[in-house]
């Protein structure tokens, strides 16, 4: 009977320690988990600080240098729209649409690119205001779509360091664009 006592105890602690094993084997497993999900978590917030610090506190005034400041590829970080119907407006980004856009600006041309797929190809100009308009005066920086010469198709340009705003909300059809240098 003794020796049944022993065999059954080494049975009962070699259980024992597999036990331990295993329970330890899932609370690594957890504890790995839980730390991709913080650093994860900590990655979106990162980005989406960054974008709201995407402000042009000191804009380019001048045409020529805003216009080969333009000139690269753009990430786009948000819009917002605002619409006589919808009194708050709203804010569009990259996390609550799926969406991923990139603006490339070459010397003449802006192409837009969304979630790998070209969506959209135009000539544009960098000018002022008051080159389009009958107010010679007004020297608010633009940029020009070329294809079609109506006045509704400039967006305010505002560029400074690494963001870019394109303003359209002042005609209430379309949204600020806020925009990021890659």
């Amino acid at each position: 009977m003794v020796l049944f006592g022993i065999d059954a105890a080494k049975k009962i602690f070699k259980l024992s320690i597999f036990e331990n094993q295993y329970n330890m084997k899932r609370i690594i497993i957890y504890y790995l988990a839980m730390l991709v999900f913080v650093v994860a978590c900590s990655k979106e917030e990162e980005n989406t600080v960054e974008a709201l610090n995407c402000e042009c506190t000191n804009p380019i005034k001048e045409k020529d240098i805003a216009w080969q400041m333009l000139i690269g590829e753009w990430t786009w970080v948000s819009t917002a729209t605002q619409s006589k119907l919808n009194q708050g407006g709203t804010s569009l980004t990259p996390n609550n649409t799926n969406d991923q856009i990139s603006y490339i600006f070459s010397a003449d041309t802006l192409t837009i690119i969304k979630n790998g797929l070209k969506i959209y190809k135009e000539q544009y100009a960098v000018g002022y205001f008051g080159e389009y308009n009958s107010t010679p005066s007004d020297s608010t920086l633009v940029v020009k779509y070329l294809s079609n010469m109506q006045i509704a198709d400039v967006s305010i340009l505002r560029i400074d360091n690494d963001c870019m705003q394109l303003i359209n909300s002042y005609d209430d059809a379309g949204g600020d664009i806020k925009l990021k240098k890659k």
